[in-house]
């Protein structure tokens, strides 16, 4: 007759690996609240799970997609101040730089993405990951001359991912805030129309055209107090044409510089799952 023994250790070490599994489950169906909840009371019941570091970025990730972007950045930075000695602090670096790259922060995206090259557990892919996205973040921050210098510097000067990124940079048609508000200055609309925006272009036009003519019929007709009324509402009308053009032209460059900053992220999306982390890819903060 056989006789099956229990064994309470192999017994534990199945339940934690089940409700591990649970938890990715729940992750990969974005139920993040429940993934949180079931991460934590995995935590508590096995406080020295070998799965301890995967958990806590983990709750992290899952505040980030759950749309809790603060949140995830204050558990980012958490892990890295108690775990200093953790071999998955290079993709937490990664994420806490494209935390600060959505919210357009490139400075303080560049200085996590540049502390992964000095750690030793990075990885080469992570290390080039890292290279990458300083190159990308200089290129929106600084321009292309100074991201073609810092290319060199990166060794990535020769790489076709970093030449094909170039030349899509180039191909970007960017509006000049001082043209736009020139423009808007010298006729009403004109702005507006180098900006493509034609409806607000004839609206600007009509209504800045409507309050000139009524100014001048006013005074003609002798009308004064009229007159310096309607020349009252016009400069409002005349400063925010300008101030219209030349905001205009400022959104339309951060959203291509936005639009080109998460299409050439994709091959850069941040997260180790080619290690033991979901993969991640956030939305803006900070905005």
């Amino acid at each position: 007759m056989m006789l099956s023994l229990y064994n309470p250790c192999q017994a534990s070490v199945l339940e934690e690996e089940n409700q591990k599994a649970f938890i990715d489950y729940l992750f990969q169906k974005k139920y993040y609240s429940q993934a949180i909840i079931e991460s934590e009371r995995l935590l508590f019941n096995y406080p020295e799970s070998r799965h301890k570091h995967y958990l806590l970025i983990l709750i992290g990730d899952c505040y980030a997609f759950g749309g809790d972007e603060q949140t995830a950045h204050k558990k980012y930075q958490e892990f890295i101040s108690e775990n200093p000695d953790s071999p998955l602090l290079p993709t937490v670096y990664l994420r806490v730089g494209k935390l600060f790259a959505d919210s357009r922060n490139y400075k303080a995206a560049i200085s996590y993405f540049k502390k992964i090259p000095t750690n030793i557990f990075s990885s080469d892919n992570e290390i080039k990951k890292a290279k990458t996205w300083i190159l990308l973040l200089t290129l929106l921050d600084e321009g292309a001359n100074e991201a073609k210098g810092k290319s060199k510097e990166l060794s990535l000067d020769n790489d076709n991912y970093i030449q094909d990124m170039f030349k899509s940079y180039d191909s970007l048609v960017f509006k000049s805030p001082k043209i736009a508000g020139t423009l808007s200055a010298i006729l009403p609309g004109a702005g507006q129309l180098y900006l493509d925006r034609n409806r607000d272009a004839l609206t600007a036009f009509i209504l800045n055209g409507l309050f000139i003519w009524g100014i001048v019929e006013s005074f003609d007709k002798g009308n004064t107090a009229t007159g310096i009324i309607l020349s009252v509402f016009e400069v409002g009308w005349y400063g925010g044409n300008i101030y219209s053009a030349v905001n205009g032209a400022y959104k339309h460059n951060r959203k291509l510089k936005d639009s080109f900053k998460n299409r050439m992220s994709i091959q850069l999306n941040i997260g180790a799952n080619n290690a033991t982390i979901p993969s991640l890819r956030l939305v803006y903060f900070f905005d």
